[in-house]
């Protein structure tokens, strides 16, 4: 496994989003994006998550998590945008992810009709002072 990313590859790969795979059943269980050794920097991580939990118990067991790099060469904001894209794919329920990506509530998946209400929606002038709570279901 690679233990670094020479800082003379940091330009190459620009923003980048990677994945976990556990080398047992090949599944992915996180997804990430970033730049330089970020892909890295969850080895080290100590906190207390499902991602850490995983790749503790892949320790134990004398394994590492297989990283890949699902896409390179990325602005920040292309990055943003693939990694929510493929946790969405891959789905939240399947990943030790505790969020569904940045920039999640723009532009998500929906169906084509929701979507079209949506763009089509007019805009509506409020002469009231009013307060709005957006209930999630996640």
């Amino acid at each position: 496994m690679v233990r670094s990313i020479p800082a003379s590859t940091y330009s190459s790969l620009g923003y980048y989003v990677y994945l976990y795979v556990d080398p047992r059943t090949d599944a992915i269980f996180y997804v990430g994006q970033g730049k330089g050794g970020r892909a890295l920097a969850h080895l080290k991580d100590r906190s207390q998550s499902d991602k850490v939990a995983r790749l503790d118990e892949l320790n134990r067991l004398g394994l590492e998590p297989r990283i890949e790099i699902l896409r390179y060469g990325l602005t920040q904001e292309e990055a943003l945008h693939v990694e929510a894209a493929a946790i969405e794919l891959l789905g939240i329920s399947e990943l030790t992810n505790q969020v569904l990506g940045h920039g999640f509530d723009r532009k998500r998946r929906t169906t084509l009709e929701d979507l079209v209400h949506e763009l089509s929606a007019e805009e509506v002038a409020i002469k009231h002072s009013v307060l709005l709570i957006n209930i999630s279901q996640m």
